[in-house]
């Protein structure tokens, strides 16, 4: 098929090339209006955009009136619930913060004739600003708030050791049954004050927070004790049989024993039934002494009803693991104002020859394990307690070594800084004090992290315990009021325990002439320690030969592995020997590391400037 050609009419093109002109010409009119125009615009949007540029070349600070409520409204925002949470995590420790009234501080002496320790009520000199006011709160709140000299003397003088003395009374009073090694003052170590001096408020809180924090420690290891004792009831089943005589019938158990109290009546008279029965059921399956009068050890335990306390004594012969016997000999006749009919508690109370803890053997602040021994300690946020820097001259003219850091006594660490110490090989910080006070001394690099809210304050401890309580003190400092985060445990067997009965309340190795009685007032007091590292001599407290403790040769335990606390070593006090009726091949030296999480009160006021800290 042929293609078909195109022709162009060029008669056709002539006749109308005015109208094609124009047609053409309109189209190029448009091409270039739209040029123009595009052209046009885009010199004022760069027009516009240099004039802008130019308007803020140079500017910092692009805050205006506009920008500024917005942020200020998030910025209060912020802070109200920072608040918010500062004050619900404060609140759990403001019993802690702890000063002096006047109708609970007792005067601790020792009696010349037989040795032993006396408590009497003393009423000191109380400034205002040192007392515990209606609401059970301190006077003194912040430390940033002014006081004066003759209060810091009178704290110095009389007020500092009472609270020692209180808390032991304390103790005392809960038949708190944990040995103290080497006694309860070594173990909490007062500072000694440089006489003629006054200490500065910066002391005074740094000395007060080493006491709170010791006792509220020592408390967490009374509630372990009191977790262990607890007794939980145990329902009668419907069809268990009774004797026909009792007229009512509980069961409790723990983790040691279970006891089926039935409950007579006679006339008037109340009693508990000597059909009543015990079980062993220790968590280990060992055998147990109800009441060994050779060792001195029994079996006892409290009925709580109300304010009713009846004391329930268990006799008899050891018990193996599932055994039941009954353990009274006669009745015993309860008080007329408790009802057997209604609920009551039973709970457990140790002494020192049963205790599952047995003792305290060491307890330092500022004491890091070696998971924190990269971290240098620091001081307390400045804006909340301020670095005192006067009277460098005074401290110079002084002399003597400084007294020590908080819980530590005069001269040194108190387990020593030789090879067998506590700071020997293996711990990750230094024994010496890195940034004392110019007048007594105190330590005030003792925290790993502090901000305005919150100070983070490592510390060390050392438990002889039964092998089956760790668990419950591992969960009482767990849940302590301090908040305490456990870095690091080790155990190991410890043999040949012997209680040497350094208990609160215990005369213990405190010389008890009138010089170091430790008298409120007695500016002589200085807790007892036999050479620089304790019983054990220069090198630390070390533990009895034969006590199987990896190290014992050079003066110290040091657990196996790289990974081991090797510098935490303490011994205990006696030789070796059988235990008393305890289980000696179940205690353990139980080594552990934590930090304390300690927050400031809220709304600290701002510390003084300089040119106002004399005011």
């Amino acid at each position: 098929m042929a293609k078909a050609k195109i022709k162009i009419d060029m008669k056709q093109i002539n006749k109308f090339r005015f109208w094609i002109g124009l047609g053409v010409l309109a189209l190029l009119l448009i091409v270039l209006s739209y040029f123009q125009i595009t052209a046009i615009g885009g010199e004022k949007e760069k027009k516009a955009y240099a004039e802008k540029l130019k308007a803020v070349k140079g500017l910092s600070d692009f805050k205006n009136d506009k920008f500024l409520p917005a942020w200020n409204a998030r910025e209060e925002k912020l802070k109200t619930q920072r608040d918010e949470i500062w004050n619900k995590a404060w609140l759990p420790q403001k019993d802690m913060q702890t000063w002096f009234k006047r109708d609970d501080i007792w005067e601790k002496k020792y009696d010349s004739k037989s040795g032993k320790l006396v408590w009497s009520k003393f009423d000191p000199n109380i400034p205002e600003k040192l007392s515990m006011n209606a609401n059970n709160e301190g006077n003194w709140r912040y430390p940033s708030e002014p006081i004066d000299g003759t209060t810091l003397d009178i704290y110095k003088d009389t007020l500092y050791l009472t609270q020692f003395h209180n808390f032991e009374k304390e103790l005392v009073d809960a038949r708190f049954p944990v040995e103290f090694n080497n006694g309860f003052d070594s173990l909490m170590a007062p500072i000694t004050w440089k006489r003629g001096s006054t200490p500065t408020a910066e002391e005074v809180w740094l000395a007060q927070e080493s006491f709170w924090v010791k006792r509220e420690i020592i408390r967490d290891i009374l509630k372990a004790i009191q977790s262990i004792g607890a007794m939980t009831p145990d329902p009668i089943a419907m069809d268990e049989v009774s004797p026909p005589e009792v007229k009512a019938r509980k069961r409790f158990y723990n983790s040691i024993w279970e006891i089926d109290l039935m409950f007579e009546a006679v006339e008037r008279e109340k009693f508990i039934s000597p059909k009543s029965k015990i079980m062993n059921v220790h968590q280990d399956r060992r055998i147990m002494t109800l009441d060994n009068p050779v060792a001195g050890s029994t079996t006892e335990f409290v009925l709580r009803q109300g304010t009713t306390v009846v004391p329930l004594k268990v006799q008899g012969e050891p018990l193996g693991f599932g055994q039941i016997r009954e353990f009274l000999k006669d009745k015993l006749v309860l008080p007329f104002s408790f009802d057997i009919t209604k609920d009551f508690t039973l709970e457990q109370v140790f002494t020192s020859k049963n205790t599952p803890i047995k003792m305290i053997n060491a307890l330092q602040l500022a004491k890091p394990g070696h998971r924190m021994a990269n971290l240098k300690l620091v001081n307390r946020s400045p804006n909340v307690l301020k670095k005192d820097t006067g009277g460098a001259e005074e401290a110079a003219e002084g002399g003597g070594a400084p007294a020590g850091g908080p819980g530590m006594p005069p001269g040194g660490p108190m387990m020593g800084g030789g090879e067998g110490g506590m700071m020997g090989r293996g711990m990750g910080a230094a024994s010496a004090v890195k940034d004392p006070t110019l007048i007594n001394g105190i330590d005030r690099a003792i925290y790993i992290h502090t901000t305005d809210q919150c100070r983070h304050l490592p510390f060390a401890m050392s438990l002889i315990i039964d092998q089956s309580a760790m668990n419950e003190v591992l969960a009482s400092l767990a849940n302590s009021k301090l908040r305490i985060q456990l870095t690091q445990f080790h155990y190991q067997h410890y043999n040949g325990y012997k209680s040497s009965n350094f208990i609160a309340g215990a005369a213990g190795p405190t010389d008890a002439s009138a010089e170091n009685s430790g008298g409120p007032g007695n500016p002589g007091f200085r807790p007892p320690v036999a050479g620089p590292g304790g019983p054990g001599g220069p090198g630390g407290f070390r533990p009895p030969p034969g006590s199987g403790g990896r190290g014992s040769e050079d003066g110290g335990m040091r657990p196996p592995g790289p990974g081991g606390m090797g510098g935490f070593r303490p011994g205990a006090p006696g030789s070796g020997g059988a235990a008393d009726g305890s289980g000696d091949i179940n205690i353990v030296e139980l080594n552990l590391y934590g930090i304390a999480s300690l927050f400031e009160r809220p709304g600290a006021p701002p510390v003084a400037p300089a040119a106002d800290a004399s005011k």
